[in-house]
This record gives C-alpha cells, sequence and structure tokens, in this order.
C-alpha cells in the first residue's frame, strides 16, 4: 500500500544477468526503498524467480497479455510512475509510447549500456526499418529528463549525438565477480604456480571486440611463448565461429576460445590465470570484465580513443594503451609494476564497492 509521500519508480528492464542482480540490491538493501514504490516490469515471461520484497512490484510484460495490453500496462505504469528508468534502450515499441507522450518522456532516465548507445553510431543499419528504431530511439533521448552512465565519456558522445539537455547520473550495476570472490580465488593461488603466460582477448562474441585485428598483432609478437584465451560464450554465434577458425589458423593450438557459460567463481578463477588482458573494443564494452581483472592486478590494454581509456586512467588507475604493444619488448606485455598493480586495486575496490553502488543509486532515486 503506496503512503502519499512515497515516489512511485517504473524500471523497464530485460532479463540480463545484471538487472536481476539490480533488482536483488534494490530487494536487500532498506535504504534504497525509504520513501519509494519500485515497480520491476521485466521484457518477456517469467523465465526466472524473484523473491518478493516489500515495497516493490514485479510484472512480467508477456505473462498472458497480447500486444494491445501489454502496450496499455506500459502506458498506465507509466502515467502513474514519478520516474521512469529504461535499463538500456532496446524496445522500440515502449519507446515510442513514451517518445509520443512528453509528459511521459520528460520523467525518464536512461541508463546506458554501450550497445544502445554505439551500435547504431559504428554500425549504422541502411534499412527502413533500422532507421525507423534509430528515429524513434533519438525521439525519446531529446526529452529524457537523465542519462545514467558509469562512464563520463559516453555521456558526451551522446550530446555530440543527439539535442538533448538531459542531465548526468553516476551509477554502476553490482559486479558478476564479486571482490570477496576474487579475494579466494587470489588467496587459492598457489605461489610456486607458473605456467606459459596468458593473454585474455575480448569478452564476448560481438564484432566490436576487433578479434580479427587483435589476433594479428599477436601474431607478430617475438616472443611466441604465450596462449590466447578468448571469451565466445554468448553473442552472435556465426561470427564466434569464424573467430574460432581464424584464431586457430593463425595461433594453432595456442588460441583456446571459451565458448561454455561459467559460473563466477569458474569464470574468477580463469581471469586470475591471465597476465594481460587485450580489450581492443571500438566502444565503452567489458567493463565488469576489466575492473575484475585490475582488481586482480592484471595488465590491461584498451583502445586510447575508447571512453573507458580516459575514464580509468582520471581515476588514477594504469591501464595501457594497444598501440604500446608492438613496440613493447618480449616480456614487457605482461609485466606491470607491482605498486601500480596494488593501487589499481585499492581504487576499483573502494569505487566498486557495494556501499559505493548503493549510495549512488540512492542519490537517483532520491532526485
Amino acid at each position: 500500500m503506496l503512503s502519499n509521500a512515497d515516489r512511485r519508480i517504473l524500471h523497464i528492464l530485460g532479463q540480463h544477468f545484471y538487472e536481476r542482480e539490480f533488482y536483488k540490491l534494490v530487494a536487500q538493501h532498506p535504504e534504497l526503498r525509504e520513501g519509494v514504490h519500485h515497480v520491476f516490469l521485466f521484457q518477456g515471461n517469467r523465465a526466472f524467480s524473484v523473491e518478493e520484497c516489500a515495497d516493490i512490484t514485479i510484472r512480467f510484460s508477456n505473462d498472458r497479455l497480447g500486444s494491445l495490453e501489454k502496450l496499455k500496462l506500459f502506458q498506465s505504469e507509466g502515467k502513474q510512475a514519478d520516474i521512469i528508468i529504461f535499463h538500456g534502450l532496446w524496445f522500440p515499441k515502449i519507446q515510442l509510447l513514451y517518445a509520443v507522450q512528453s509528459r511521459i518522456a520528460r520523467k525518464s532516465r536512461w541508463v546506458l549500456w554501450g550497445g544502445d548507445l554505439y551500435n547504431d553510431l559504428l554500425f549504422p543499419d541502411g534499412g527502413l526499418k533500422a532507421r525507423l528504431k534509430r528515429g524513434i530511439k533519438s525521439k525519446l533521448i531529446k526529452k529524457i529528463e537523465g542519462i545514467i552512465a558509469l562512464v563520463p565519456g559516453d555521456y558526451a558522445v551522446v550530446k555530440e549525438n543527439y539535442a538533448t539537455n538531459s542531465r548526468l547520473y553516476k551509477a554502476f550495476y553490482p559486479l558478476p565477480v564479486n571482490f570477496k570472490l576474487l579475494d579466494r580465488v587470489i588467496a587459492e593461488r598457489k605461489p610456486e604456480e607458473r605456467r606459459v603466460s596468458t593473454i585474455l582477448l575480448g569478452n564476448s562474441a560481438s564484432k566490436t571486440n576487433e578479434h580479427f585485428e587483435a589476433i594479428d598483432f599477436l601474431t607478430k609478437l617475438s616472443n611466441k611463448e604465450f596462449n590466447v584465451l578468448c571469451p565466445l560464450s554468448y553473442g552472435d554465434m556465426e561470427y564466434a565461429k569464424k573467430v574460432i577458425e581464424y584464431g586457430k589458423t593463425k595461433l594453432g593450438s595456442r588460441f583456446e576460445p571459451l565458448t561454455e557459460y561459467m559460473k563466477p567463481e569458474d569464470y574468477a578463477k580463469v581471469l586470475n590465470t591471465v597476465d594481460a588482458a587485450i580489450m581492443n573494443h571500438k566502444r565503452q564494452q567489458a567493463v565488469g570484465n576489466i575492473v575484475a581483472l585490475l582488481y586482480l592486478g592484471k595488465k590491461v590494454f584498451l583502445r586510447q580513443e575508447v571512453t573507458t581509456y580516459s575514464w580509468l586512467r582520471d581515476m588514477g588507475i594504469t591501464v595501457f594503451d594497444i598501440d604500446e604493444i608492438l613496440g613493447a619488448a618480449s616480456d614487457d606485455i605482461f609485466y606491470i609494476e607491482p605498486d601500480k598493480a596494488i593501487a589499481n586495486r585499492e581504487i576499483i575496490k573502494e569505487y566498486f564497492s557495494e556501499e559505493n553502488c548503493v549510495k549512488l543509486w540512492k542519490r537517483i532515486f532520491d532526485s
């Protein structure tokens, strides 16, 4: 039962791991529900169990609903809400519904994921349907009140490409690999353990990883004593097949694709075997992986022009430009000074703590 003082916040989500973890965060922290009633409207059928919680209403948009009933549901919830938070701009029909209603659109905020911004900018589809979708998204972005972004540079990209006066809010989702788990993995590593140096290449089966270019310059390294782990368990599986074929052709048995989904604890163990990570993305991507690797003390290479690079450097974190790889001495690609690795870990630990995550989201809910 809502009191007169309660504000109503509508969350429009898919069913991604990050979105489910975000729900748990709100459910587990009473301070995030003070004076607020949250409505979580998940896209699709009830595909996972959700623990009921006071001050939270949970709906699944396809549970026995036809298309018209679904739109009526979003219309009703949008009108009742004081704040609407889009967790990614992935649903054109819902965006259109709100974009044509200025009063609803102006109380909306967009949690910027990355692909929902950069895919249209880097790989624009010239087809009519794609152009219509981009037009709907642009219409909504021009009206929304705020953009919730982890990387401030992404907000700057929105401002450059869309005529919007929306304000910036800073926040992040709970990390899929938590620090307690990473600490346990570090503690379990045997000091005497030694093996061939290992490179982690990319984070997914997405062409924005620029796998082929990265594989090409790995073949040019003078030091051939390394293995390459390449996560390809989600994304475009046809693209993944091409990456695997190319990686095996160029690097032979040194190329090891990771094609099966791993539990967080198993993936954390894999990350701890890595010496250096090459994130050759052309856009902000793989932040969860990058944060975990930096916490583990690993050397991370990024494109200098990507917003993630300048954001991490501005935080005082040491990351490396991919252009440095080919000019590096044979072993330098794997080595990071211990004091820099420790400093990286401390900065990551403080900023990405659950305490700071809750603080940032509470500030958004209260404003």
